[in-house]
């Protein structure tokens, strides 16, 4: 049996992290488990998608989508880039619902042309709004994948699976699965491309650095906070080597010099492609200066009652610890609980470096977006943070590392999954207005706790 204190330590990719001890599934039953929860997380959006109204932001967003493929340019919209608009737009193109725009003389307005396309003669253009959300659907099936990889080479395969089942049956994931925003596809790229990049620098590989690297590249497309996936990530390819022995530094220097190449290749690459038919460099650049161009001094920013003009501190976390189920805080807990108890077994280990090491690749990206959420974003809803969600469900993973007996550890992990498809279940069709009740923030009571898009 290897426990979490053994499988921290691992510098690469190993056989050993198959196995978790304890019951233990067959690589088949692995395979038609992890099917299953991507069946259930795709069912699931694609009923959040055929069942909600536009959100207000959709509106914008697939009156932008369908200009950007008639014109290849991301002009409507430029305070977003281009990427997911491109999905919705080429959705309604082959799904033989993009309208016919004019698209000379002057550009038109986002919201008039949204609202335009989306309803006609006072009825909703329903094919066009479910062509339009089929990518995010994808998107979150990527997500999924990612967390069950990155999960199945940390923690092994009940963990991985434990990781799998929470995300597949969120109600956070499946609100934002099924609608045309940014959020959940930063969130899946990001975590793409920092799971790629990690085993790449474990097992030495060009190709995984390269697809890293092209990941990447989507999500600062996806979203221009992703930027700030480009220093966090050579940030922790080049201090990985002080953490490691002094005989060994500037081999691992190298190594990972060449996996930060290998990516930076396959960055520009992918981001050199997005841009040739997405408007060029130069509507990116421009985008990327009118970041937060619409946020208003005059917003009025509400939570648990209070009003503020210059927003809370507080607000993000505390979106988490109301939108999230209960099942998810509990599985975070369990899981920090997990690490602190193997982290004193590795306190005087030779290996606890590379343990560091390999947490902070799972969690760099979740704590620096969220504190720059907390310090710049504006208070307008839970959405913001769905980009973490991904990383923290990576993380939970180690929950089924507790120092328990293997028995007990797997009766805990199929009791949560059952308990979250509960939740998923009751959330159904409507998880954006989802809150888990705590603080007695929920049904109507909800709106009296938070507001926008946070309920609807």
């Amino acid at each position: 049996m290897i426990d979490l204190e053994q499988r921290l330590q691992f510098d690469v990719m190993d056989d050993r992290r198959a196995n978790s001890g304890g019951v233990q599934l067959s690589r088949g039953a692995v395979l038609l488990l992890a099917l299953l929860a991507g069946f259930l997380l795709l069912a699931s959006v694609r009923l959040v998608a055929h069942n909600l109204s536009a959100g207000i932001d959709e509106v914008a967003h697939i009156g932008a989508a369908a200009w950007l493929d008639a014109t290849g340019s991301n002009e409507l919209n430029l305070e977003h880039p281009p990427l997911t608009k491109r999905m919705a737009g080429a959705a309604m193109h082959y799904g033989g619902v993009a309208p016919e725009l004019d698209v000379n003389g002057e550009p038109p307005d986002q919201w008039d042309l949204g609202r335009a396309l989306l309803v006609q003669d006072g009825v909703v253009h329903r094919g066009r709004l479910d062509a339009a959300r089929l990518p995010f659907s994808f998107l979150a099936l990527l997500g999924a994948a990612a967390v069950f990889g990155w999960a199945l080479s940390l923690f092994g395969r009940n963990a991985a699976l434990f990781a799998l089942f929470l995300y597949a049956l969120s109600p956070t994931i499946h609100a934002h699965g099924a609608l045309v925003l940014t959020d959940l596809a930063l969130g899946s790229f990001a975590v793409t491309a920092m799971a790629l990049i990690w085993v790449a620098r474990g097992r030495r590989s060009m190709p995984l650095a390269i697809a890293g690297g092209m990941a990447m590249a989507a999500a600062v497309f996806s979203k221009y906070t992703g930027l700030m996936l480009v220093p966090l990530v050579l940030l922790l390819l080049l201090l990985e080597p002080v953490t490691i022995p002094s005989q060994r530094r500037v081999e691992s220097l190298l190594a990972n010099l060449r996996i930060a190449a290998a990516a930076a290749l396959g960055f520009v690459l992918a981001f050199a492609a997005i841009a040739a038919v997405n408007g060029g460099l130069g509507e990116y650049l421009q985008g990327v200066t009118m970041l937060g161009h619409n946020h208003r001094a005059v917003w009025q920013y509400f939570a648990m009652g209070e009003f503020s003009q210059t927003g809370f501190l507080s607000y993000f976390p505390l979106t988490i610890g109301l939108k999230s189920t209960p099942v998810e805080l509990g599985a975070w807990a369990l899981a920090l609980v997990a690490v602190a108890s193997a982290g004193r077994g590795l306190r005087a280990s030779a290996a606890s470096p590379v343990a560091l090491v390999n947490m902070a690749w799972v969690l760099a990206f979740p704590l620096a977006y969220l504190a720059a959420l907390m310090l710049q974003a504006p208070n307008i809803g839970h959405r913001y943070t769905v980009p973490v969600y991904p990383f923290l469900f990576v993380g939970a993973a180690a929950a089924m590392h507790l120092k328990l007996a293997p028995s007990w550890r797997a009766a805990t992990g199929v009791l949560l999954v059952l308990a979250q498809g509960m939740v998923a279940w009751r959330s159904l069709p409507d998880p954006l207005a989802y809150f888990n009740g705590f603080a007695g923030c929920n049904g109507a009571r909800a709106a009296l706790c938070l507001d926008d898009s946070n309920v609807d």
